[in-house]
C-alpha cells in the first residue's frame, strides 16, 4: 500500500473498491506540504550531524594516529622551477621523488 500512495492517481478505481469511504464529519488530514518540510528538516538534520561526526572523527584521527612530517625543506625545494636542462629535471625529479 506504500508504494501506491506515492502514485495516488495511477490505481485510483483499484484502490477505491479495497478502502471504505470515510464517514462524514470525520476529520481529513491535508497538511501534505507540512509533512514534507518536516521529513526534509529531519533529513538535513541528520545530513548535518553525519558531516559533523566525520569531521570530528577524522580530525581526531589526523591528531593522534598520523605521524606529521619532521623532515625540513628547504626554501628551494618548495619552490616548483621549470628546469632549462635534462640533468636539471632529472636531478628535480630524483630530489623531489627521494630516488637518491
Amino acid at each position: 500500500m506504500f508504494f501506491l500512495s506515492a502514485n495516488a492517481g495511477v490505481c485510483v478505481d483499484a484502490v477505491a473498491q479495497h478502502v471504505p469511504a470515510l464517514p462524514a464529519g470525520t476529520p481529513v488530514k491535508n497538511d501534505a506540504f507540512q509533512d514534507t518540510l518536516v521529513k526534509f528538516a529531519i533529513t538535513m538534520a541528520g545530513v548535518v550531524l553525519s558531516c559533523v561526526l566525520i569531521w570530528g572523527g577524522l580530525t581526531i584521527y589526523n591528531r593522534f594516529f598520523v605521524k606529521t612530517s619532521t623532515r625540513r625543506i628547504s626554501p628551494d625545494d618548495d619552490i616548483l622551477k621549470t628546469p632549462k636542462t635534462i640533468e636539471e629535471a632529472v636531478t628535480f625529479f630524483i630530489k623531489k621523488n627521494k630516488l637518491n
